[in-house]
Order: structure tokens, then C-alpha cells, then sequence
């Protein structure tokens, strides 16, 4: 039994113990809470290879997103890694197949700044059109707070960068334009 068989069995198994208790809103973010969390322990329990061959740590996972980027019916998924080397973080991206194996697509060193406090650690996130969007943020540390986002699409069988958009301001000076 692969692991992502597994996990979909354990989330059906869940579902079904919230259904009686919980409305459909309710039972739906527990749900995807659950997803989240198996996804992260999926990684646990098979190991992730990098393109190196080496495998990646679930405690390094900073955050994962899953979506069927390419239109083939498989879950594909990003995962941030933490790039101990430096204080940045890695970008994975995987195409799932249709034997829920899933194949190293895009493997970026050190794509994103990665800080160790809240306000300074980067995260994925899903556009409305499916689109990953890559988040990274000093909103936590010294006077000059700045975010950005790296877009990223996936066309003509490749993940390309789509949009890239950055905001800066001065905690002392609030009116100063960034």
C-alpha cells in the first residue's frame, strides 16, 4: 500500500467519524486540516528525495501545497524546505503520476529568504487561478519591513515565473512611499 493511498484511506476514515458530528462548513475544515497535517506526516513516514538523492527531513518542511498543475488528473505538490547551508529556503516541486509516484519537476536552491521568527517565515499559497505563489517577509525584525511574491505557473509542460510583486515601508516614517 503506497503512503498516498494510505493517507486518502486515513482522511475517508475521518470524514466519516465528523460526519454525524459537525455541519458541512465545520467538517470540511477539519477535513482539510487533517489532509494538511497527513500530508506533512506522509513526508515523515516515506522520506521526500531531493534531486541529490537526499532525503528531506519533515521537521525542514516550512510549508506544502498541492494542486494539479499540469491537468493530468494527479495531485502534484510544492514543498518550501528549509536550506540549512544558508538562511534561505528550497523550493520542490513534484508532478504526481498516475501510479501515485510522484517525479521531481523543479528543485530551486535557496529561492527565498527564510527568517526564524513569526512575520519572517516563508510560506505557499494557491492562487485563485491555481497558480503557486511563493511568500517571503521581514515583518518582524529592525525598522524597514518588506514582503514579496514570487508567482509561478505551470505552462507549456514547464513551471515558469508569471509575477513577482513587492511591497516595502518604514516603521518610524508611515507615510514614506516603498
Amino acid at each position: 500500500l503506497s503512503v498516498e493511498k494510505y493517507l486518502n484511506q486515513v482522511v475517508e476514515y475521518c470524514g466519516k467519524l465528523v460526519y454525524p458530528i459537525y455541519s458541512n462548513g465545520i467538517r470540511e475544515l477539519i477535513l482539510k486540516v487533517v489532509r494538511q497535517f497527513l500530508m506533512v506526516a506522509g513526508l515523515a513516514l516515506a522520506g521526500v528525495a531531493s534531486a541529490n538523492g537526499e532525503k528531506v527531513v519533515a521537521s525542514d518542511v516550512l510549508s506544502v501545497v498541492t494542486a494539479d498543475w499540469n491537468g493530468d488528473g494527479s495531485m502534484d505538490r510544492a514543498l518550501l524546505v528549509a536550506n540549512h547551508e544558508a538562511d534561505m529556503a528550497d523550493l520542490l516541486l513534484y508532478l504526481g503520476n498516475a501510479d501515485n509516484t510522484m517525479t521531481l519537476a523543479l528543485n530551486k536552491k535557496a529561492l527565498v529568504w527564510k527568517g526564524a521568527l513569526w512575520g519572517t517565515l516563508p510560506s505557499l499559497a494557491l492562487s485563485g487561478k491555481e497558480s503557486l505563489l511563493i511568500k517571503s517577509a521581514n515583518d518582524a525584525i529592525g525598522r524597514n519591513r518588506w514582503s514579496q511574491t514570487l508567482t509561478v505557473a505551470y505552462r507549456n509542460q514547464a513551471f515558469v515565473m508569471a509575477g513577482y510583486t513587492y511591497n516595502e515601508y518604514d516603521t518610524l516614517e508611515p507615510n514614506a512611499k516603498g
